[in-house]
């Protein structure tokens, strides 16, 4: 939804806690889902973004965010246009496969 930094994924509604963020953000790298397209500079966060391979789990991320609004009355929704999106979408240029 727009967070591509460390900082900005930790200030998500969802309130992640950071040693779990830093794992998973890890271990997505190490699989090949997410890639860092600006390493870490002094004060300026580092940037992340999808690999085709991470964004093609878009409709499956779809899928599971339909079936909670169904049947978790109480949780985080996001906003409409996460419908509308595409795979193709959320791909940054440049990007490595």
């Amino acid at each position: 939804m727009g967070a591509r930094s460390y900082s900005d994924l930790v200030r998500q509604p969802e309130g992640i806690a950071t040693n779990i963020l830093a794992n998973r953000l890890s271990r997505m790298e190490a699989v090949g889902l997410i890639v860092q397209t600006q390493a870490r500079q002094g004060a300026r966060p580092g940037q992340y973004a999808l690999t085709k391979k991470g964004a093609a789990l878009l409709p499956v991320i779809q899928a599971l965010a339909r079936w909670g609004e169904e049947f978790l009355p109480e949780r985080w929704l996001p906003p409409e246009h996460f419908y509308a999106l595409t795979p193709a979408d959320l791909l940054v240029e440049g990007t490595p496969d």
